[in-house]
């Protein structure tokens, strides 16, 4: 997969996810400048979405400047031309310091639109809600295959929208 189309399915992933979450964008009007290309800023969910192609996360220190810029939590969908229909995903918290996610996997099921589930156990995992991320305290499955119809089903979604694109 070419760079282009690795771009493509980023942008389609971080997409799906927003739709899922009935994120609303509107044009930053007085934006600063930017080291990333490509974002969505959902500004009432205190949100940026920001598809990419790294998949070793070198983009972070841009990712964590514009997270600083607009005061607000990253999401970044990531496809590196494996296969993008496993897009991963790194949460950024905003805060006192700055905090990134291991690669999560969409997880689809109960309690909010998507999660985002880290690969161990004890990590945290994250809820996307039209109002931004939360962590769970508690994850939204009850036994072990319920986790894996979850993650089948976000795998299953991201093969349909990337068929499709």
């Amino acid at each position: 997969m070419n760079h282009h189309s690795n771009e493509a399915a980023a942008i389609a992933a971080a997409l799906m996810v927003a739709r899922l979450a009935a994120l609303r964008f509107e044009p930053d009007v007085d934006v600063p400048m930017l080291k990333i290309r490509n974002y969505l800023h959902a500004r009432t969910a205190r949100l940026l979405l920001v598809p990419s192609t790294l998949s070793d996360g070198s983009d972070a220190a841009a990712v964590g400047e514009v997270m600083a810029a607009f005061g607000c939590d990253a999401l970044v969908a990531r496809a590196d031309g494996a296969d993008a229909t496993r897009a991963r995903f790194t949460v950024g918290l905003h805060g006192h310091r700055l905090f990134w996610s291991a690669p999560t996997r969409l997880w689809l099921g109960a309690a909010a639109p998507a999660h985002f589930v880290p690969n161990h156990p004890d990590d945290t995992v994250f809820a996307l809600f039209s109002v931004g991320l939360r962590g769970c305290e508690v994850p939204p499955w009850s036994s072990d295959e319920e986790r894996e119809d979850g993650f089948a089903l976000g795998a299953d979604a991201l093969a349909a929208l990337m068929a499709g694109r």
